[in-house]
């Protein structure tokens, strides 16, 4: 998939427009991490999941859970924080 393409669909998918320097930007940096490849073709750069990528990928469900946990946690002791506080004449 070439940068236009991604930008292209996070546009659609996500309706968020993402300049093509942040595009590269990070582009550089998973190719950095190994988590994805850049070969050449004819219409430009293309990028590919490495197999190091995927298994990023497969990991994404973990983590996401991991971060709904903190948040819940967080927003919890704030809350307990707030009534708390409330309760102090």
């Amino acid at each position: 998939m070439s940068a236009y393409e991604i930008n292209k669909a996070l546009t659609k998918n996500f309706q968020v427009m993402i300049g093509p320097s942040t595009i590269y930007s990070k582009l550089s940096t998973l190719e950095e991490s190994g988590d994805i490849c850049r070969t050449q073709s004819r219409s430009g750069k293309e990028y590919s999941l490495t197999e190091q990528g995927h298994e990023t990928i497969n990991d994404i469900p973990a983590i996401i859970a991991e971060i709904l946990k903190s948040a819940k946690e967080l927003l919890e002791g704030q809350n307990g924080h707030e009534k708390r506080r409330r309760q102090i004449p």
